[in-house]
């Protein structure tokens, strides 16, 4: 027969037991705390290697480089001039393109009934720029 000490003992088991995990036998600190430390110096250590290998294989490639000659480039003033030119045709092109699209303009009516545009995009135009080259 169960007694109310045996009773009391039970409850008392399953009480602690409800608390949290209490396996003493998986949780040590100092087992933790030595693999803690363990796997930071292999990090480290693989960390260090790793910078080794990287700094020898950079380390090296400064003795690889060969000496390279650079051609000078020649200044060929028709070729410049010809190039300036098509850039301004182009300039040109856009401005006119630009200016001559179709915009909303608003319309006020006057007094005799004929209507005036407020706003007009030739007027507006900014004066060409052109780049000179100077000799």
């Amino acid at each position: 027969m169960i007694t109310k000490k045996d009773m009391l003992k039970m409850v008392r088991q399953v009480y602690r037991q409800s608390r949290g995990f209490q396996l003493k036998k998986s949780c040590d600190p100092d087992r933790e705390w030595l693999f803690i430390l363990f796997g930071t110096v292999c990090l480290l250590a693989s960390g260090v290697v790793c910078t080794v290998i990287a700094y020898s294989r950079y380390d090296a490639l400064e003795a690889q480089v060969t000496d390279t000659t650079s051609s000078v480039v020649r200044y060929d003033k028709a070729t410049i001039e010809r190039a300036l030119e098509r850039y301004r045709d182009k300039e040109a092109a856009f401005a006119k393109l630009e200016y001559t699209t179709p915009t909303a303009t608003t319309m006020t009516a006057t007094s005799s009934g004929q209507t005036v545009d407020d706003q007009n995009p030739l007027d507006q135009m900014p004066p060409s720029t052109s780049v000179r080259v100077a000799n």
